[in-house]
Parts: structure tokens; C-alpha cells; sequence
């Protein structure tokens, strides 16, 4: 999922050629005098200040930069520790003094409420992916490939890159991958594999890249329960789900230990969902990808794997380490519409 600003709304959108949206390292940055449009991906450099970032996307919200004169905000990645002040901007394709601005750079958070209240944004029937479209997508990728090892079936994904210190993942679209899909919608970008995206069925990164934030599943490290989003439509998606929006699972999930996953749930519930039930698997046998068991009460989950989690990335990666107000370079979401 990708932000973008609509009149001053942040909405999610799907876009090639763009930095998936994270959490933990972007910012805002307002600005007036615009005289050259900044590039994608292109360093600003603070005049004074001599701080540095990267350009993610930008909006205008009032005049031209033919004019001279426009105004909007610019999304930065951050390169530097050091706060922009009031100052110009000197861009690295944009030019020397290509805007103004008038103070620090605000960051931006991205929990798994803020992501659902962004997709919700576009209209009714938009959100994050839920726990049951994820797991939907899921089987049906085991029935055409007919193994539970994905990344040997469509690619390993974008999983071996170094971690870096912040955003080091692909752009969407990247190594060509849209014109290199089949009829089916399913193939491989140009890259080495491993470091290359993946796509099936039109879908891009279904794992690896970025963690996805997945509403309508949270996991209890006091006593192993799950609570997944109810089947019939009427529950509420959120990082906690409410009274009344869940129906509660009948086994326990790991809570001592990580592992790759040797076993899913065999009530009707946690065996839809793909819910873990042992780990003591490996990345070649049983379900192929690994699960983190849940730190808190409770704890959202997170699906796919990031852009350096190498072979314990899968389409059934389960990562449960994390609290309702996660925010972190490497979790995104994947927005999705519902009639």
C-alpha cells in the first residue's frame, strides 16, 4: 500500500513505481516556492541545515512551479539524524533553491488502525487485506502449484537484500516485472531470484519485500488463543479486535518457541485460516515458512516476510512478535476492496 494525499486526506493506493509506505522512518515536509517539480527517488538537501532525504512522493496544494510559486508537501525518507530548519532546498535533480520550508520534517507512523483508517479513507468497502482474503489467496496458491513450498513454486521473492538501516527494499514494479507477466498474471521480475519480485495471479509481492499488516487476527501469549475476524462479514477489522467482531479458535497457538511451521490448527476455524499449530518444520518440509509466537495480549500478526528474511518468508509466514502499536521500516499493508 502506498499513501497518497488527497485535499489533505492520506488515503491508500496501489501504485507502480513507488516505496511501499512503511512506518518508523518517513516524514512530511511542507513547503512553498517550488519551482521545479522534485523527482522520485531524488536527494534533498537542506541549504543551512545540510540534512539530507529522499524523495517518496509529493503533492501540491496550491500554486505552480511554473508559477514559481508552489506550495504542497513533500514525503521524505530520511537520511540523516540532523532536523531540517527553515531553509531552501537544494535538489539533486531539482536544482539549486528549488522550494522553501519553514521547519523540521514531521514523522509519520504507520500502525495497523492508522493503515485500515487510510484504506477506509478511499470510500465503503476499502481496507487493509483481512485474514480471510490473505488466507483465501493462500490455498488457492497451493492448489495451482500443488506444494506448500511457495517460494520454490513462484520465486523466492525479494528476501535477500541487506537490512540496512532503514527502507531497503524494491520500489513496486520493479525489474520490469509488469511486462513480464504471464496471461495468468503470474511471473518474475529481471533480478537474481531472491532479490527479484514476484507475482501471481496480478498480485505483486504477496510475500517478501515489505510485512504486510493483516487486520482481523490477534494471538495471546498467556495462554496460546487466537480470535480471528468473524466469516460473516460483520466484524470490525482492527489491530484489536472488539466484542462482537471475532469468533474465538478452538486450539493454541506456539508460545514458547519460533519455528517453521509442522502443523495448522484442525478446528474449522484455525485449519480456514491457516493457523499454526506446531513448529518444528524446516524451510524445505511441512508448510515451508516460519511463525514468531505472540510477545503480548494481545498481538497482531504480520504475513510475507520483508526484503532480508531469506527462506522464513512465505506466503505463510506468520510473525506474531509485535504489539498493537507496531511501527516499523519493514511492516506495510496491502489495501483491498470489499463490495
Amino acid at each position: 500500500m502506498i499513501l497518497r494525499d488527497d485535499n489533505g486526506t492520506l488515503k491508500g493506493a496501489s501504485v507502480s513505481g513507488k516505496q511501499p509506505w512503511t512506518g518508523g522512518e518517513l516524514h512530511s515536509l511542507a513547503f512553498t516556492s517550488g519551482s521545479t517539480a522534485f523527482t522520485i527517488g531524488e536527494i534533498l538537501t537542506g541549504a543551512t541545515s545540510g540534512t539530507t532525504a529522499t524523495v517518496i512522493d509529493f503533492h501540491l496544494t496550491g500554486g505552480s512551479w511554473v508559477g514559481g510559486d508552489a506550495a504542497g508537501v513533500v514525503y521524505l525518507k530520511q537520511k540523516s539524524a540532523t532536523a531540517f530548519v527553515a531553509e531552501n532546498l537544494n535538489g539533486a535533480t531539482a536544482g539549486v533553491n528549488c522550494a522553501s520550508i519553514g521547519r523540521a520534517s514531521t514523522a509519520i507512523s504507520l500502525t495497523l488502525d492508522q493503515a485500515e483508517a487510510y484504506a477506509n479513507a478511499n470510500g465503503e468497502g476499502f481496507g487493509i487485506c483481512n485474514v480471510w482474503s490473505y488466507a483465501y489467496m493462500q490455498l488457492l496458491i497451493y492448489i495451482e502449484t500443488h506444494t506448500l513450498d511457495s517460494q520454490t513454486a513462484l520465486g523466492k521473492g525479494i528476501v535477500d537484500l541487506a537490512s540496512g538501516t532503514c527502507y531497503t527494499g524494491k520500489i513496486t514494479g520493479a525489474d520490469s516485472i509488469d511486462s513480464r507477466l504471464g496471461t495468468n498474471g503470474t511471473g518474475t521480475g529481471s533480478g537474481t531470484n531472491g532479490q527479484t519480485p514476484i507475482a501471481w495471479r496480478g498480485i505483486e509481492n504477496i510475500y517478501g519485500n515489505v510485512w504486510e499488516f493483516v487486520a482481523g487476527l490477534d494471538m495471546f501469549l498467556s495462554d496460546g488463543s487466537y480470535r480471528v475476524l468473524k466469516r460473516d462479514g460483520t466484524g470490525t477489522p482492527a489491530a484489536t479486535l472488539a466484542e462482537g467482531s471475532y469468533e474465538t479458535g478452538v486450539g493454541t497457538v506456539p508460545v514458547t518457541a519460533d519455528g517453521y511451521i509442522s502443523g495448522i490448527q484442525s478446528d474449522e476455524i484455525g485449519a480456514l485460516a491457516f493457523i499454526p499449530s506446531a513448529v518444528a518444520g524446516s524451510s524445505s518440509t511441512y508448510i515451508c515458512d516460519k511463525f514468531v509466537y505472540p510477545r503480548s495480549n494481545p498481538s497482531p500478526v504480520r504475513f510475507g516476510g520483508n526484503w532480508d528474511d531469506n527462506t522464513e518468508a512465505g506466503i505463510a509466514a506468520r510473525y506474531a512478535n509485535d504489539t498493537v502499536l507496531a511501527n516499523a521500516w519493514t511492516i506495510g499493508a496491502r489495501i483491498e476492496y470489499l463490495p
